[in-house]
């Protein structure tokens, strides 16, 4: 494989059934869709009990507008 193949092959979108929990989308999917198990994850990483998670939402990142300045996008 040469160099344009692997940046090619690294930027394809994969099908969901090639998706696993360590792939942006599903993670996100994941944890914003169960807050049960986004909760134990929190608590398996920090050590400490966590009483509720609220407010999930996905991931969100910056992106330079035409102006220059940055903002927000969902």
């Amino acid at each position: 494989m040469n160099d344009n193949e692997v940046v090619i092959e690294k930027f394809r979108m994969k099908k969901y059934e090639e998706l696993t929990f360590a792939d942006d989308f599903m993670f996100c999917k994941v944890l914003t869709d169960r807050p049960d198990l986004c909760r134990e994850l929190v608590e398996i990483i920090t050590g400490r009990k966590v009483k509720e998670i609220r407010n999930l939402v996905a991931q969100m990142s910056e992106k330079e507008y035409y102006d220059g300045t940055l903002g927000r996008k969902r």
